[in-house]
């Protein structure tokens, strides 16, 4: 099971996936690892791997909505694929820490290359509908 960080689709510039592969390694700068590879489907994409165990802040805390511990990675990674007008940026079973780097890198993406995410597409559709 999967989980969409980001659909990012570059607008202007389009980083070479060299680029992208070091601008990846810089974000993480030693907080993770970064390999390029492939998926369990023989898809290439950037596996990134960052230290620790997934953490559950809601574990043991009643009223709150409990996550079934069979659900967790031993692991935390984010995988990042390369399509030719973007990045895909997913996390599978993973905890809030991995998915809010894995969202701080695809801001990051977004930033430098003034690329647009699946919201801001989204936006611009809904204000043409709107028209």
């Amino acid at each position: 099971m999967g989980q969409d960080i980001a659909n990012i689709h570059w607008q202007k510039e389009v980083p070479s996936k060299d680029v992208l592969s070091q601008f990846l390694g810089n974000y993480l700068n030693g907080i993770g690892t970064v390999e390029f590879g492939q998926d369990d489907f023989n898809r290439e994409c950037w596996i990134c791997t960052l230290p620790g165990k997934p953490t559950d802040p809601w574990q043991g805390i009643s009223g709150l909505p409990q996550r079934p511990h069979d659900m967790m990675s031993d692991e935390r990674w984010f995988e990042v694929y390369w399509h030719d007008d973007g990045i895909d940026i997913i996390t599978r079973r993973q905890d809030p820490i991995t998915n809010s780097i894995a969202a701080g890198f695809a801001r990051a993406c977004i930033l430098t290359w003034q690329a647009k995410g699946w919201e801001e597409l989204r936006e611009s559709y809904l204000a043409l509908r709107r028209r």
